[in-house]
């Protein structure tokens, strides 16, 4: 059995250094509420910031703004 190491795991990572890019107002859409709520973790962790989500038709999105 071989071990594979530095192999990103898909959507965490991805969603953290997204969330640490974005600056106040930014926001993204995701796919839906369940996506939303994840990513929305990534984006209070980041000192001075927190998330605003709202539905929108085509999914869910999220806000960085100051806190």
């Amino acid at each position: 059995m071989k071990i594979d190491k530095k192999i990103p795991i898909p959507g965490v990572l991805d969603a953290k250094s997204v969330a640490k890019k974005m600056r106040h107002g930014d926001s993204v859409l995701l796919k839906d509420h369940k996506e939303g709520h994840y990513f929305r973790y990534y984006v209070d962790i980041c000192e001075g910031f927190k998330a605003v989500g709202r539905a929108e038709k085509k999914g869910y999105r999220i806000w960085k703004v100051k806190s």
